[in-house]
């Protein structure tokens, strides 16, 4: 299953592709933005969360290194906590 992002224009509230977009998924995705706005997790609900880095100009999303990361079968939600 393929994913679309877009960004928003503020002005106008025209939509424009993210750069990468679509991105490959699975048919049940369950995803989370951290408290940053850095980073998206999303479990896949097969055996896999991906990670992305969210770029702050574009919106583009680039894999975080190591990812995707094998959770066994089934993973439904993500938790991001801050680290201190």
């Amino acid at each position: 299953m393929e994913f679309f992002a877009y960004t928003i224009d503020a002005t106008s509230g025209a939509l424009t592709p993210v750069a990468g977009s679509p991105f490959e998924g699975s048919s049940n995705p369950d995803g989370v933005v951290d408290g940053t706005g850095k980073f998206v997790y999303i479990s896949d609900y097969g055996s896999n969360v991906f990670g992305f880095t969210i770029d702050a100009t574009s919106g583009a999303l680039r894999p975080v290194a190591g990812s995707p990361f094998a959770t066994g079968e089934g993973p439904k939600d993500v938790v991001v906590t801050r680290s201190q």
